[in-house]
Parts: structure tokens; sequence; C-alpha cells
């Protein structure tokens, strides 16, 4: 979708800021785990609300705001599918539900978030066999042991033919750079952007073994940061 149609779409659709909902969990935590495409990225909503009722950190679940016609961003002030930094608009409705999303955040966190991870879901068929993890802020070690705490907990769940690639260990595909630039992203010290690909998400079995994987990685990932 090029910035041109985009626009034009814009200017079609009706304003989709009160179209959405948050679900909040506040356990006073601080790590975050954000699901800002909950429905448009297929059962991210799903994996984000299981773990969250298994572990104990602050998380927020975004549904409905984001569609193949209003394809706003919520963890940014812009829109656009598959486009860059550059080329995403920034559009009212955007900024609205950027703003909201912040908002819902404000009421959560009562204290300053220590990581903030965000979990994405793709279909890019280069992709498929790998969680591509972003980072920013964390030091070398820490991104070596992160891979490797995922790593372990996906293999304990009959996932060990799932790689784990990690920013800039790895040359991952999904960089969050307009997440970086001018959303949430770019708001923290310290925070991990998750893709996963499509085969663990849309089939039970698999996305079973995905959500104990990461309830068992994100508390270790916590102990040791």
């Amino acid at each position: 979708m090029n910035s041109l149609i985009l626009f034009l779409l814009i200017l079609a659709t009706p304003d989709r800021a009160e179209a959405g909902e948050f679900r909040a969990f506040d356990r006073d935590s601080e790590f975050f785990l954000s699901a800002p495409h909950g429905s448009f990225d297929t059962k991210t909503w799903k994996i984000a609300e299981d773990v969250c009722e298994q572990i104990e950190w602050d998380c927020l679940i975004a549904t409905r705001y984001r569609t193949r016609e209003t394809p706003i961003n919520v963890n940014r002030p812009s829109e656009g599918i598959g486009l860059g930094p550059d080329e995403e608009v920034r559009s009212e409705r955007a900024k609205e539900v950027y703003r909201n999303y912040l908002e819902e955040i404000k009421k959560i966190r009562a204290k300053e978030i220590r990581l903030y991870i965000e979990i994405h879901g793709n279909v890019r068929i280069e992709s498929d066999g790998r969680l591509e993890i972003a980072s920013k802020g964390l030091q070398t070690d820490q991104l070596k042991l992160v891979k490797k705490i995922i790593a372990s907990a996906l293999a304990e769940q009959g996932l060990a033919n799932i790689k784990v690639w990690v920013e800039p260990l790895d040359p991952i595909f999904f960089t969050a750079s307009a997440n970086k630039r001018f959303g949430m992203m770019s708001t923290l010290p310290r925070a991990l952007h998750i893709e996963i690909p499509s085969r663990l998400r849309k089939f039970v079995p698999q996305r079973t073994r995905l959500i104990k994987a990461l309830a068992k990685a994100l508390p270790e990932i916590e102990k040791n940061l």
C-alpha cells in the first residue's frame, strides 16, 4: 500500500479513534508487555492475553484499531502497511489513537518501565521459521541472554526448530525503525519488538506451545535484567 493510496483511503474512510478498545493488566510492574495490533496481527491478542494471565507484568492489548482499510499503527502516530518511516501518513486519527495508547500506558504504570516488549505477527515467507526481535538499549551480553532464554523455552515446548534472531546479533528483517524513530520505543530506554511468524499464531497446538514458552521466558528475562 503506497502513501498516495493510503492518503486517499484516509479521506474516504471514517474516523476510527473510537472503534477500537484496550484491555489492561495492572500489576504494578517495571516490566511491560503490549500487543498494539492485537486483532490485525492474527491472534497476537490471544497470545498476549494468555501470557499476561500467567506472569506479573503490566500488559496492554489493543484490538480493532488497525484494519486493512484503516491501518492505524497504534504504537506510533501514523498509518501504513509495509511502509518505511518516511512513507507512513501522520493522520489526525492515528495521532488520536496514539495519544490514547500513551494515556492507557500512563494509567497502568506506577513505576518507570525497565523493559518494554511488543509482540507482533508477520506473514513473510522468509521469516516463517523464526522469531525476529528488534532491540533498543540493551547491551550485547543482555541480548545474548535474551536470545538464549527464549530459545531454551521454545525448545522445552517442542519448538526447537524455531530460530530466535535478535538485533543486532542477527540480520533481522523487521527492525521496528518507525517505532524507534517516533513511536513508543522512542520514549523508552530499553525495548524489544518481537515478530511472530504465522505458523506459531494461527494453529492452536503451536500457539499453545508458544504461549507456554513466553510465559516461562519473560519472567526469566526479568530476573536477569
